[in-house]
């Protein structure tokens, strides 16, 4: 083999040389050229983040700004893989029929570009494979029995790769989980990237976003902001001079990603932003928890719930816990013990000596509500651990609440006891020495008795979620958790005035925050307390 093949064999199959020398893009100019992801930063993210894992078991969701060129890329990286890999099928899912063509215009135009032969030394020939089948939906390669296609919704096929492309828009969440379920596990080598403009809070997509970036999904998560394109600048006029807005802006992106934005720059997000409004955080985000708008008369007010800075959890704590199982031999019946496993994100690891309160919010452990056990540093009002569940029975429930209380320091656990709270208490009394109990006075006995739980009636409730609002209010208290600021911006004044999630959403994790941070700003947190007032 002479070295001029070899050299040519080499690049043919380097991924990265085939994106640069094969494939041919329209530009915004509609001029056609290479597709080149060294001149765009967030291309190339991409790329080395996929190249890392091999090109195989990638699970990727990406939140970000219009026009980012993040669908160009997958497009032509899907339609690579089964150019040159046989046996390979690709799914492009589009959110409108009307998006189906251009979505394949992309790829056609890609495809159409390729040569049709690379010659590679010593009489070897590269033949690029016919398209057996091209019509307005796919390109279908019988002799590699490949194909690659783009539809609004699955149609039977086992993708190899899928990518979904604007999927916050797609409404129908029953589409996008029976496209997802036509691609084999990520241990067969399957491939799923889907991307986005963000649009309002809740649907599919912005509940795997908050998975990911609470570490709770498959997916990685990606958010690429407005500024890293060269395209989103503009030469500012000589006597243009930035605000207060466009410098703390600034000062923003510098202490969070130690990127000073140019006065170019600047320029050019005022006059977005004078063009879109409310709506440039959607189109055009510049951090991620800004990305997704809320909609409907928020419990608690916008302003405050968009300075919560999460982050990942430090490590996860698994808690071990025996399940009794009925089991039979086909003549008689015993019970025997199973480990079921949980896992609970620590964000703060618990210091000697110090006091921490839980708050819990236990529920029936059939997949709809879930249960939430929240953490809270009763010093800095600082999550400090969560867990969140939505299957695990009451009484399970309650050794997690044992085995978090214990690990700390005999953290006051202050467990919602209405429905099946009951049940909970119950089986915690046995295990757990510091519950929160609270005194009530009888008028007709004129005795004082103490209840285990925390009763939520409509008079506490009230009281402690107007009490949560001022510490949010006051920055007095610190977010960890995505889940809970995901759940705090579906969190809605309804129309009789009663604060609750909104529709196929939850609270959970705020109503277990609520009561902790209550009970840690008593005087005692693991006294016996009188009736709150």
């Amino acid at each position: 083999m002479s070295d001029a093949l070899r050299s040519n064999l080499r690049k043919l199959a380097d991924r990265e040389w085939r994106l640069k020398n094969l494939y041919k893009i329209r530009d915004e100019n509609r001029q056609l050229i290479n597709l080149d992801i060294d001149k765009f930063p967030n291309q190339r993210k991409i790329f080395d983040i996929l190249k890392a894992l091999g090109f195989r078991g990638i699970r990727i969701v990406i939140p970000k700004g219009r026009k980012m060129g993040v669908s160009t890329l997958f497009l032509i990286l899907w339609l690579d893989d089964a150019l040159f890999n046989e046996n390979t099928t690709t799914c492009i899912m589009a959110h409108t029929k009307g998006d189906v063509q251009k979505l394949l215009n992309i790829v056609k135009t890609a495809y159409k570009h390729i040569p049709e032969q690379i010659e590679l030394g010593d009489g070897a020939v590269w033949v690029k494979p016919k398209a057996t089948i091209s019509n307005k939906n796919e390109l279908e390669f019988d002799q590699i029995n490949s194909k690659i296609y783009v539809t609004i919704e699955n149609r039977g096929d086992t993708n190899n790769n899928l990518h979904i492309s604007e999927a916050a828009h797609i409404k129908d969440e029953d589409r996008i989980l029976a496209t997802i379920g036509s691609v084999p596990g990520a241990q067969f080598g399957s491939n799923i990237s889907v991307e986005s403009t963000c649009n309002g809070i809740g649907g599919w997509f912005h509940r795997i976003v908050t998975e990911s970036e609470a570490g709770h999904s498959q997916f990685m998560l990606l958010f690429v902001p407005w500024f890293i394109i060269g395209k989103n600048s503009m030469t500012a006029p000589s006597d243009w001079i930035p605000g207060k807005t466009e410098l703390d802006l600034q000062k923003k992106v510098f202490d969070r990603h130690g990127i000073t934005l140019s006065k170019d720059q600047l320029f050019w997000w005022r006059t977005q932003k004078d063009l879109y409004g409310r709506l440039m955080d959607q189109e055009f985000p510049t951090f991620l928890e800004d990305a997704f708008l809320a909609s409907g008369t928020l419990a608690f007010e916008e302003e405050y719930l968009r300075l919560i800075k999460t982050r990942p959890f430090k490590r996860q704590a698994e808690v071990e816990i025996d399940r009794k199982i009925p089991y039979s031999d086909g003549i008689n019946v015993s019970v025997r013990n199973e480990k079921v496993r949980y896992n609970v994100d620590i964000f703060v690891e618990p210091k000697p000596g110090r006091r921490y309160v839980m708050g819990g919010d236990p529920a029936e452990g059939v997949n709809k509500d879930s249960s939430a056990l929240e953490v809270y540093d009763v010093v800095t009002l600082e999550q400090v651990a969560e867990f969140v569940h939505d299957g695990i029975p009451p009484k399970e429930f309650a050794h997690v609440v044992d085995k978090v209380g214990r690990m700390y320091n005999m953290a006051v656990a202050a467990i919602e006891r209405n429905n099946h709270g009951g049940t909970v208490l119950e089986e915690l009394k046995l295990i757990y020495p510091n519950i929160y109990k609270r005194e009530t006075f009888d008028e007709k006995s004129r005795k004082r008795t103490t209840k285990l739980g925390f009763i939520t009636d409509s008079h506490t409730r009230d009281l402690i979620l107007d009490e949560f609002g001022q510490l949010l209010r006051e920055c007095n208290v610190i977010v960890n958790s995505a889940i809970l600021r995901s759940e705090l911006f579906t969190f809605i004044t309804n129309e009789d005035g009663r604060r609750e999630a909104k529709p196929g959403h939850h609270d959970d994790t705020i109503m277990a925050s609520a009561i902790a941070l209550k009970i840690a700003r008593l005087p005692n947190s693991s006294a016996v307390i009188k009736p709150l007032t």
